[in-house]
């Protein structure tokens, strides 16, 4: 019959771009548990010129162009795992994330960098969400476990693989 398994995944979302780490813990038969934690995997580069005290309402006010809106997500969940069959799983749980916006937009000098651009926090700074997600995986007998879920925003679609142990 089916073993008490432990496993660590590592999964990607989309469409934000955020990578996760969980550890899965599924009984023999009944219900178990997991938790992971996520982050963004994109960043404004580091020699881009940045206001961290100028607000998107300051750079329109001066008449600057918006280009592009970045995200930047972190956070974790945590839940319940309930075996399906003998090399498969459901799981399914609730987190919080707190995500950041930045604005890079299209100014003049002396402000902008020599491009001409610049990055400023959108307003509200921080912003914090509830999210609930819900998943699938196939634990096959060398111990490789595939991964799919499907969230609420910034969720979205994970999918990833894993490595796990028989107890």
């Amino acid at each position: 019959g089916p073993h008490p398994l432990w496993v660590l995944h590592l999964q990607f979302a989309a469409p934000e771009d955020l990578i996760g780490a969980g550890i899965h813990y599924v009984p023999k038969e009944g219900w178990g548990g997991y938790g992971s934690i996520w982050l963004s995997t994109t960043n404004i580069a580091e020699d881009a010129f940045y206001y961290e005290s100028l607000t998107t309402g300051d750079i329109q006010r001066l008449g600057g162009e918006e280009l592009s809106r970045e995200d930047q997500w972190g956070g974790g969940r945590f839940g319940l795992t309930r075996r399906l069959g003998r090399q498969t799983y459901a799981y399914g749980g609730v987190g919080l994330m707190r995500g950041r916006r930045y604005v890079e937009y299209r100014f003049e000098p002396p402000l902008a960098a020599p491009d001409r651009t610049l990055w400023v926090d959108d307003d509200p700074r921080d912003s914090m969400k509830g999210v609930v997600e819900i998943g699938f995986v196939f634990y096959t007998e060398g111990g490789i476990a595939f991964s799919l879920a499907a969230g609420t925003d910034p969720v979205g679609i994970c999918f990833g693989m894993g490595f796990g142990t028989r107890l």
